[in-house]
């Protein structure tokens, strides 16, 4: 045989042979499918955390479910307590108000010595100097006062006191719904985090597997030295994303458990609920019900009765008060007042009176313009949250309507980008294409992934989302601190 021939040959079977080797690993398991698998190696920065030491009610093995989370969050929530401390103190400021109503007791007792004993002269040539009081005196009085017209500012003061009692429910109702989204937001990026490391661990795994490849062929002379260095600097950087995705799960837990009161690096694991869930398309219907149940916008409605009351409250300084009191009074010469010679030792009076301030120089006028002020500010800031509420639920709802579509467009270019894959890694074994086309399928592949669940991630989030701007409470049972709202105990909570 001719030596000219000899080297191709020989060339030529060394492809053929690494090609089949190539094609019965690939039949045996592709290097990535694009299939997402779970991590591989555990850390601290693990996808799925160990079980924790503390196990809630239906846990599994260490997982925490979004109603356990939820629940544990209202629980330990500082805002929560905030806001039932806040309804407790405008419980007691309530029953501090109705006392205006009931008459008020007032005692005293004094002692008072004189320099010299009071006395009196009577007579003429021959004067008699007589004592009119002691020169020890002990005194004790009791007395009753009720009022029994303010101009209606005692019950204006009370209706006062019970509109902001409402206001603080209506608060606690707001921090719920807050801390209720609060806790979603940081459940679905945790679990958003998790499908980035596998996404981006799968990447490296097939990145890895192509960059061997590319060795073998280099180490044939079949490709240039260029193709096989690109395929390590890909590796490289999938692997710095992989680190990337680690960290941000680690962010995300740190943040969770933050929500949840708890040790900031206690291990973190949830179920996968980063699913598709269709839900009612009725914008109109989302409107009517978020105007009826937003507690932001019944709060306004409070403030505005508030301002109105507040009106009433001036005006009551253009009325006379009038006022009744009794009066006992006991006169003695020693401490226990069981005798006194000077007189009688016990009187009484009953009075009426009225007080009117009927001319201020327009001060009360000035007073009532001011609180009118503030009611038609509070008027304006009710249709100022109203079309928040209305930009809110229309935000939600397009935000749903559009992470709901880039879903389908999700599924479909995974399909596609698993096909394109597949092809383009066939295409490079059989040396009928470069690198290049490879890495390009591989990294369109990574992106068709990462934008469907990215969409999954908006999809929940926007749902979560359209349930808060709704007004709709979707969370547990009230806990055990904001049930004595309900049964009216209101205890100093530690």
């Amino acid at each position: 045989m001719p030596k000219k021939y000899a080297g191709t040959i020989i060339r030529t079977s060394l492809v053929i042979l690494l090609a089949l080797v190539l094609s019965l690993n690939s039949a045996a398991g592709p290097a990535w499918s694009g299939e997402i698998t779970a991590p591989s190696r555990k850390s601290k920065t693990e996808v799925i955390a160990e079980p924790q030491t503390t196990k809630l009610d239906g846990e599994e093995k260490g997982k925490i479910t979004l109603e356990e989370s939820i629940k544990l969050a209202l629980e330990q929530s500082t805002n929560i307590i905030t806001a039932v401390q806040e309804i407790s103190a405008k419980y007691y400021q309530k029953k501090q108000t109705f006392t205006a109503f009931l008459p008020s007791f007032k005692t005293g007792y004094s002692y008072t010595r004189l320099s010299d004993t009071p006395v009196t002269t009577m007579g003429g040539l021959l004067p008699i100097s007589l004592p009119t009081a002691p020169q020890d005196n002990y005194n004790f009085f009791v007395s009753v006062t009720e009022p029994v017209f303010t101009g209606f500012s005692r019950l204006t003061a009370y209706e006062i006191s019970e509109l902001n009692l409402d206001v603080a429910n209506v608060q606690l109702q707001t921090a719920r719904l807050t801390l209720i989204l609060s806790v979603k937001q940081a459940y679905y990026t945790i679990l958003r985090s998790v499908k980035a490391i596998e996404v981006a661990e799968s990447s490296v795994q097939a990145l890895a597997s192509h960059a061997k490849v590319a060795k073998d062929f280099y180490d044939v002379g079949m490709i240039p030295e260029n193709d096989w260095l690109r395929s390590e600097v890909e590796l490289a950087n999938a692997q710095q994303d992989l680190v990337r995705a680690r960290n941000d799960f680690e962010s995300s837990c740190a943040f969770f458990n933050t929500i949840l009161r708890r040790d900031i690096s206690t291990p973190v694991s949830v179920y996968d609920i980063l699913t598709y869930t269709p839900c009612e398309k009725a914008l109109d219907k989302y409107f009517a019900t978020a105007r009826t149940t937003r507690p932001e916008l019944k709060e306004m409605k409070l403030r505005i009765n508030l301002s109105e009351k507040d009106i009433k409250l001036t005006k009551s300084e253009y009325y006379p008060t009038v006022s009744v009191g009794y009066t006992y009074n006991k006169l003695g010469e020693n401490s226990i007042m069981d005798e006194y010679n000077y007189g009688k030792s016990d009187t009484w009076t009953v009075a009426a009176m009225l007080n009117w301030t009927f001319w201020e120089w327009n001060r009360t006028n000035y007073k009532v313009q001011e609180k009118n002020t503030g009611l038609k500010k509070a008027e304006q800031l009710l249709i100022q949250t109203q079309d928040q509420v209305d930009l809110d639920v229309r935000k939600s709802y397009l935000d749903l309507i559009t992470a709901e579509t880039n879903i389908f467009v999700g599924e479909k270019s995974i399909q596609q980008a698993k096909e394109a894959y597949r092809m383009a890694e066939q295409r490079y074994i059989e040396q009928v294409t470069t690198s290049t086309e490879v890495l390009d399928a591989q990294n369109l592949l990574v992106k068709a992934q990462n934008y469907y669940y990215n969409a999954l991630y908006a999809y929940n989030l926007a749902k979560a989302g359209l349930t808060k701007a709704i007004g709709q409470d979707d969370g547990p049972v009230k806990t055990a601190l904001e049930k004595v709202v309900d049964y009216g105990y209101l205890p100093a909570f530690k």
